[in-house]
């Protein structure tokens, strides 16, 4: 899994937020916490927590652009963690079949 820091637009300076690849679900990932809570940060959004969620980088490009910018540099590296993909382990294939059950997604044949 990777993830990588954006800078957030002026409106979320208050924020990080965060992108990556999630190999064993098959998803990239968007995170943004608001570090402005008493009780510690609190997550504004938090997209790709499903199997096959976000599927292509133009896909998160789009849940991204309200909060910060997808520089290129950022995009060759989820380019390449995706190229680098590999086949989730059986321990990954357990979790990931219980995750798709409890979130009432299709099933994928491995």
């Amino acid at each position: 899994m990777s993830r990588y820091s954006l800078s957030p637009k002026p409106e979320f300076a208050h924020c990080e937020v965060f992108v990556g690849w999630d190999n064993p679900l098959g998803t990239f990932f968007l995170q943004v916490l608001d570090e402005q809570e008493e009780e510690g940060k609190k997550e504004i959004a938090w997209k790709g927590i499903r199997p096959n969620e976000i599927t292509t980088i133009d896909q998160l490009k789009q849940l991204v652009e309200g909060f910060a910018e997808l520089t290129p540099n950022i995009v060759t590296q989820l380019w390449d963690d995706w190229n680098g993909r590999t086949e989730p382990t059986p321990l990954q294939k357990f979790f990931r079949k219980n995750i798709e059950q409890l979130f009432d997604v299709g099933h994928n044949d491995y």
